[in-house]
């Protein structure tokens, strides 16, 4: 076969060529012998060499893996106590969202009450109510003052424990996640230490005194209100007495025109009522009337003396009539004011005489027997001589001209007219006096009530500058938060001890694996977690207010104002513009109950200073806290990531595992006020108006107890 060395022989044996495997040969020295056979194969003492190598490897590979495993334990114990350190802070911004949103709510309903209240105390048909709507408000704007001012206090003191908390709940993080894995010792420190949050305004917060100017212009607004409703029902009584005599009656002005001058259709109109009237329609009747009576009173000629005397008085006093009553007025003024100015008639001889009836020249006179004599007509049987002129009854009375001897007409007889028809019951002219007066009295009492209203509106313009001061408080004074660690905080963990790994895993190799001492560092911050409805800090508040007691005697209208509160409570973060809509939708009910000038101004004046939408609503996110890197957290707070984070390792590496916070801290250069697991400190106190239950807000140190002990 090709490539065959020469002389070799061939094998003829099946699967013995060239191409098969060829065993290798051993030279059976130097001690090889004793792990490999002549065959190729492993000796026992092969096989026992290669499982010690085995073993030694497998126990190698676990103690690296023991250390491994463990060395990082410590940063996730770092993790946990930074987070726990940032939880403390979690959960006094809860606390203090609560306490900004109680104050905030509490004023927004209060003004929203007290501007309603105000507007009602103007509304003539309820003002009655605005004094109790007022006092609601102003208990509403109390527990409000009284909750700001508790709160200043309460919020103080827990920032100022802030530091010593947080690093004590840091301790007890560490602690409960060292378990059994090393002895650890750890916590965190919030950057800034110091808090910049202001709560002068919370302390500052006394409405008080605006509340007494609201209250006070509330009752002088309700007091003239009431006396201007008191002449608004004389002026209606007035009105409608008017509106009897004028066409109202079954006997009346109207009935009178129609009978006794045929008076009809548009020129003696009917109303069924005095709601569409006034006293100008009186004045057009009366006109009419007249023109009709003097246009178809006609002097009688060829009758008796008597008549005709009759005769020339009428048509004297109704073209005088009619002079009077087309120059009468009435006028609506703008303030509120009418003038009425109807010209009463006279109703005797007196009275004539105190008209131009007595002093106009329009009676014949003529020369008889050597005397002017004054007649009631030219046709009069008696003036038989020369014609001298015309004269006035004034002019007869004074001497000036005399009295015919036929018809003997002197002033009185004029003055029987207007008497026969004003001093009984079916005349035109009676129910004209009264229309007359009614108007007086309606003038008089509609003049009082425009300066009643004016001076309620004077006090309406005081009330709206103090409602404008007291709702500018409302918005400012709010909770302003800059507490200790508002940037984040630090947590630095060490296991000062050197750890051998158990002795199952190191029997085999001789010495156990050391695992050195090892520190960490881990930051956190708080992260907002979007408010809903259903996820803000208030989420479930006002249900446990109102399970804690027992809301007393709130009914009525301190009912509806609690109520509008708790829904804005728990709906806060999503309901803010629809509350302020709802405010909105009350003002626009009160013009059901018919507002007059007063509050419609005073509506529109605290309408132009609350704008509740345009106020910043609290935040009610919920804050979180999350990981993230040390160096964000200490240079937000001006300070040297290095020498910062340095000096704390080298701090918390020199004390003892089961070292109190305080010990901790003031190995740092931290002095702190210790507390202990007996303190307790009072956020706030909150009163719920209307009712004598105080719910306290309470921050609870009971889980300091073991903690401050160094229970490990």
């Amino acid at each position: 076969m090709t490539g065959r060395r020469t002389g070799e022989p061939v094998s003829e044996r099946a699967g013995d060529s060239l191409l098969a495997p060829r065993r290798p040969h051993v030279a059976m020295g130097h001690g090889v012998g004793a792990f490999v056979r002549e065959d190729g194969g492993s000796t026992t003492l092969a096989c026992a060499a290669a499982m010690v190598a085995c073993l030694a490897l497998v126990f190698c590979v676990g103690n690296v893996s023991w250390v491994n495993s463990r060395s990082g334990v410590v940063q996730g114990v770092a993790d946990a106590g930074a987070l726990g350190g940032q939880n403390v802070l979690s959960r006094y911004m809860t606390a203090a969202q609560l306490i900004d949103a109680l104050v905030l709510s509490l004023g927004l309903v209060g003004m929203a009450t007290m501007a309603i209240g105000l507007v009602l105390c103007a509304i003539p048909l309820v003002q009655a109510v605005g004094p109790t709507v007022v006092d609601a408000a102003n208990g509403v704007l109390t527990a409000r003052s009284k909750l700001s001012r508790s709160a200043a206090q309460g919020l103080s003191k827990v920032e100022a424990a802030l530091p010593y908390l947080m690093a004590a709940n840091s301790l007890a993080t560490v602690r409960a996640n060292a378990g059994d894995s090393g002895s650890y010792v750890g916590i965190a420190i919030p950057f800034p230490l110091e808090s910049e949050s202001d709560f002068g305004l919370l302390d500052q917060d006394d409405i008080s005194e605006k509340m007494r100017e609201l209250k006070d212009s509330g009752d002088e607004i309700d007091r003239i209100e009431g006396q201007a409703v008191e002449a608004k029902e004389q002026a209606d009584e007035a009105k409608e007495r008017g509106w009897v005599a004028d066409c109202g009656g079954a006997v009346s002005m109207r009935e009178r025109a129609e009978t006794l001058a045929g008076l009809g259709g548009a020129l003696n109109p009917h109303y069924p009522s005095s709601a569409g009237w006034d006293f100008s329609v009186p004045i057009r009747r009366a006109s009419a009337y007249y023109q009709a009576r003097v246009a178809s009173e006609a002097v009688a000629t060829g009758g008796s003396v008597d008549e005709m005397n009759r005769s020339s008085a009428r048509l004297a006093f109704y073209e005088y009539a009619l002079e009077q009553v087309s120059q009468s007025t009435y006028v609506e003024n703008g303030d509120g004011t009418v003038e009425c100015e109807l010209r009463e008639l006279p109703s005797n001889t007196d009275g004539v005489r105190a008209t131009t009836l007595y002093t106009d020249v329009r009676w014949p006179c003529t020369v008889e027997g050597g005397s002017t004599v004054l007649h009631s007509s030219w046709s009069c049987p008696g003036a038989t001589g020369s014609r001298a002129g015309e004269a006035s009854l004034a002019m007869q009375e004074q001497g000036l001209v005399g009295v015919c001897t036929v018809c003997g007409f002197t002033v009185t007889d004029l003055g029987r007219t207007p008497s026969a028809s004003t001093n009984i019951d079916n005349g035109f002219e009676h129910y004209w006096r009264e229309v007359v007066r009614a108007s007086e009295d309606y003038e008089q009492k509609r003049d009082e009530q425009a300066e009643l209203e004016s001076q309620a509106q004077r006090q309406a313009e005081l009330a709206s500058e103090s409602f404008s001061d007291a709702i500018e408080q409302v918005k400012t004074v709010r909770v302003s938060l800059a507490p200790p660690g508002r940037f984040g905080c630090v947590c630095v963990v060490a296991d000062a001890r050197t750890h051998l790994s158990p002795t199952e895993l190191s029997a085999f190799v001789g010495s156990s694996a050391r695992m050195p001492a090892r520190v960490a560092i881990s930051g956190a911050v708080l992260a907002k977690d979007p408010a809903t409805k259903g996820n803000t800090v208030l989420a479930g508040f006002f249900d446990g207010v109102v399970a804690s007691g027992n809301f007393g005697a709130g009914a009525g209208v301190l009912d509806t104002v609690m109520s509008a509160w708790g829904d804005l409570l728990v709906s806060y973060g999503d309901a803010y513009t629809a509350f302020s809509n709802q405010v909105d939708s009350a003002f626009r009910r009160l013009e059901d109950l018919g507002m007059g000038r007063v509050a419609s101004w005073l509506r529109g004046a605290i309408s132009g200073v609350v704008d509740l939408a345009a106020m910043e609503p609290a935040d009610l996110s919920a804050r979180k806290p999350v990981l993230v890197d040390t160096n964000s957290v200490v240079s937000g707070a001006g300070n040297d990531w290095y020498s910062t984070t340095r000096a704390f390792v080298l701090a918390i590496q020199s004390v003892g595992g089961d070292a109190s916070p305080s010990a901790i801290l003031s190995a740092l250069g931290i002095f702190e006020q210790a507390l202990t697991g007996d303190d307790s400190i009072r956020v706030a106190e909150l009163t719920i108006p209307g009712t004598d239950l105080t719910v306290p807000i309470d921050l609870d140190l009971g889980w300091l107890a073991d903690v401050t002990k160094g229970a490990a």
